[in-house]
């Protein structure tokens, strides 16, 4: 019987790769901006405390892995003409842009426990609930349209270059276009960003949407044609007795939290490295490093696999992030040991996201191409 393994159609197309590629120039537009700024518009613009700003930001991540967990079981559960993780980048994209301008929007008249909690409520939205739905979505759609290890190595390296790229124009820009429409304090200015960046990614995500289709049936199917059902408990029991799970989880937990200290770096540069304009340099020297070493990761994954590949890089970018402790003030050491951390880095950015994949048994041929005719 003929497989899908004996066709081309187990790779993705270079259109595929660009256009995939765009919606996380989309969901990194929508997520650096208030990774790295939102902080700072809370405490200068708004005139909120730090401390509530931090313990509001810890309560949500806590919640953000809950809702991982149930966005997950509902991707799984989704049966649409246009695939399972593919239509929601439509029916939740517009609910994070919107709900993005409305975290960056808050009252002036409000009285301080009004501002709280609608900081809390409007952040919580965009967070846990939007931007989990799009970004999880996003990344599910990886292993549906590229079919081999190898292939969605090489589509994560070009998504993750597209990303670098987007984070390193919003890092650079985002300070000069804030001074530009009015300073920190005016919430024009924070508005008028929020507005352009959101456009940005609009076009973006919708480029992705039309242009990658996902290519695995709906449904897993046996030898003998009948739908292969897994319940949801029997699942979760084997997701919790695979090594690989908790393996993976670390591996996200470290990523993220790494990232997620990104919001820290404005005032780092004001306040210990002495210069707020430092912050373009600090983001370009983090970052710029990662797109020339990414294209040679695919190369580097078949040599010496990913799992040496990745430990390695952590491995490095450990050592140069406790060596920088050392002397935290001085600008040289900052900077070359930053751009030594982000080569550490390249290896589980580029491959985190393609460690799940594939289904134990690929799909006749017929059926797959009913499917992919179907979505069309």
């Amino acid at each position: 019987m003929n497989t899908i393994t004996k066709t081309n159609d187990l790779k993705s197309t270079k259109w595929e790769k660009v256009l995939y590629s765009l919606g996380d120039v989309g969901v990194n537009l929508i997520w650096i901006l208030p990774s790295s700024f939102l902080t700072l518009y809370y405490t200068d613009s708004v005139g909120m405390s730090a401390a509530f700003i931090g313990t509001m930001m810890l309560i949500c991540r806590l919640f953000d892995g809950i809702s991982d967990i149930i966005m997950g079981v509902i991707v799984d559960k989704t049966r649409t003409r246009w695939g399972k993780a593919r239509p929601w980048l439509i029916f939740m994209g517009i609910p994070l842009l919107i709900s993005i301008f409305f975290v960056f929007f808050v009252p002036q008249g409000m009285s301080e426990n009004g501002q709280k909690i609608y900081t809390f409520i409007t952040y919580f939205i965009m967070s846990v609930i939007c931007y989990t739905a799009v970004n999880l979505s996003y990344h599910a759609m990886l292993p549906r349209f590229s079919l081999t290890s190898q292939d969605r190595s090489t589509v994560s390296v070009v998504r993750s270059v597209f990303a670098m790229v987007a984070t390193i124009i919003v890092m650079t820009l985002t300070p000069g276009l804030i001074e530009n429409y009015g300073g920190v304090h005016s919430q024009h200015a924070w508005s008028t960003i929020v507005l352009l960046y959101g456009a940005i990614a609009a076009v973006s995500i919708l480029a992705t949407f039309f242009g990658v289709k996902e290519k695995l049936p709906l449904d897993t199917v046996n030898d003998d044609g009948n739908v292969q059902k897994v319940p949801l408990t029997k699942g979760i029991k084997i997701l919790l007795s695979n090594r690989y799970f908790y393996i993976s989880i670390f591996l996200f937990l470290t990523f993220y939290i790494a990232s997620g200290t990104s919001g820290i770096n404005i005032y780092y540069a004001r306040d210990v490295l002495g210069d707020a304009n430092l912050f373009g340099l600090m983001s370009v020297v983090g970052l710029a490093p990662m797109l020339f070493v990414m294209p040679f990761m695919p190369l580097l994954f078949k040599k010496i696999g990913k799992r040496n590949a990745m430990l390695g890089g952590m491995i490095l970018s450990l050592i140069a992030t406790v060596t920088m402790l050392i002397n935290p003030q001085n600008i040289v050491l900052f900077f070359s040991l930053s751009f030594v951390r982000s080569i550490g880095a390249v290896p589980v950015a580029s491959a985190m996201y393609t460690l799940a994949g594939g289904y134990r048994r690929l799909q006749p041929v017929e059926k797959w191409h009913t499917y992919r005719r179907d979505c069309n």
